[in-house]
């Protein structure tokens, strides 16, 4: 089961409640508690990954013929 680190936005870890969930139908979740600027991993054979939030694309995007029949 992975450890789960939360980054705050000065860099400093900070604890983090997370709950870890099997289901064979559909695999692996990880449920974590709160909005972090990043998260970072830790499994027992050593493995690290940091997953970090970004802010979201302002562009202008397609949208789909669902979402342009619903303005009117």
């Amino acid at each position: 089961m992975p450890v789960v680190q939360g980054i705050q936005q000065t860099g400093k870890p900070a604890l983090v409640q997370s709950r870890f969930y099997v289901r064979p139908d559909h695999g692996a979740w990880l449920y974590v508690q709160g909005l972090w600027h990043a998260l970072q991993l830790h499994d027992g054979a050593g493995m690290r990954v940091k997953i970090v939030r970004t802010a979201p694309n302002t562009t202008p995007q397609e949208t789909s013929r669902y979402e342009q029949a619903r303005k009117y």
